[in-house]
């Protein structure tokens, strides 16, 4: 049973407006006078048609097989089965990521672009080998388990800070210094002579 040719991906071709290929061909004509003045002045058509020549090649080319990156002076061929996504690179560019980790920026695509070059891969991008979801971590070896009848080992601990003696419980502390108890006399007091008189004199013994 044939394929028919509605089945098979069209290609997609991404090029930059070509507004900028005119306006660096308008600046190269305005810049002729310039140049030919001064002989050391004429490099400087080189700047604006070298930005048309890029406008008019850089692109993007896509098919069934992969996608061709075109620059000013060369291209690169990546098939689909080396690249695992297609990332936005900001608000007006789009990034390939490739298998080994590496980005490369897709020329003239847009993120508004990506379902066309989804659709000129054919589902080639859904088959890549690396958009397969990523392996589970292995699951923590567990403990190792002592012999039969041998018990197990307890694990080590570290001796915390000693701590404080405590009293038992019921034991009586300290005795406390005696009190006297309110309105008991202290010591008598030692009898003095009346103003006056002469103190008395001891008589001593023989």
């Amino acid at each position: 049973m044939s394929t028919s040719a509605t089945d098979t991906p069209r290609p997609a071709t991404f090029r930059y407006p070509a507004a900028i290929a005119i306006a660096a061909l308008v600046a190269a004509i305005a810049a002729v006078p310039l140049a030919a003045s001064q002989p050391y002045l004429a490099p400087i058509l080189l700047v604006p048609l070298a930005v048309a020549g890029w406008a008019w090649r850089a692109g993007t080319d896509a098919d069934a097989a992969g996608v061709r990156v075109r620059a000013l002076l060369g291209q690169r061929r990546v098939p689909w089965s080396r690249i695992s996504g297609l990332v936005p690179a900001g608000r007006r560019r789009v990034a390939a990521t490739l298998t080994d980790g590496s980005h490369l920026v897709l020329p003239a695509v847009t993120p508004a672009d990506l379902p066309r070059l989804v659709a000129a891969s054919g589902g080639e991008l859904a088959r890549a080998p690396s958009t397969r979801a990523p392996a589970e971590p292995p699951a923590p070896e567990p403990a190792e388990q002592p012999p039969a009848g041998q018990p197990a080992k307890e694990p080590d601990r570290q001796p915390g800070p000693p701590l404080a003696p405590q009293e038992p419980a019921g034991q009586p502390g300290p005795p406390l210094a005696p009190q006297e108890p309110a309105g008991q006399p202290g010591p008598p007091l030692a009898p003095q002579e009346p103003a006056g008189q002469p103190a008395q004199e001891t008589t001593a013994g023989a």
